[in-house]
């Protein structure tokens, strides 16, 4: 459970300074700036690992939350970031 716990902590650090990356930006200032883009990319990427590697036992526990679409949506979400400026 150790383990689980610290990478549901990593999740919820990554989120967080993804939402402190993006507020009060417009989406056109996030185009704009690539390095931003990277750095909340990577943040995703650890979002995705770290969700795809909490145990089963915890999965199990609470079903209704959408490990699956956290951990198989990192290249999706990261794919988008890196795109909107026609770049990736």
């Amino acid at each position: 459970m150790r383990r689980d716990r610290q990478r549901l902590q990593d999740i919820v650090e990554a989120l967080e300074r993804v939402l402190r990356a993006v507020e009060g930006r417009t989406e056109d200032q996030l185009a704009g700036n690539d390095l931003l883009r990277y750095a909340i990319a990577q943040q995703l990427t650890v979002v995705g690992e770290a969700a795809a590697r909490l145990s089963s036992d915890l999965l199990q526990k609470y079903p209704l939350v959408p490990w699956q679409t956290l951990s198989a949506s990192e290249t999706s979400w990261c794919t988008s970031i890196l795109e909107s400026s026609g770049r990736s």
